[in-house]
């Protein structure tokens, strides 16, 4: 539920803004996206296995 109501905040916060661009005519207020959920190793990690 909080994460639907992030979501949903998000997508208003970017059709508020839609019009807005620069000189070149892209757009100021984009969603970069999400990414599937990795894994991250660290060094530390490694060292302590």
């Amino acid at each position: 539920m909080l994460i639907e109501a992030l979501q949903a905040g998000v997508e208003d916060y970017i059709a508020r803004f839609a019009a807005d661009r620069d000189e070149a005519g892209r757009r100021l207020v984009v969603r970069n996206g999400s990414a599937q959920p990795r894994q991250v190793l660290t060094r530390a990690a490694l060292i302590a296995s």
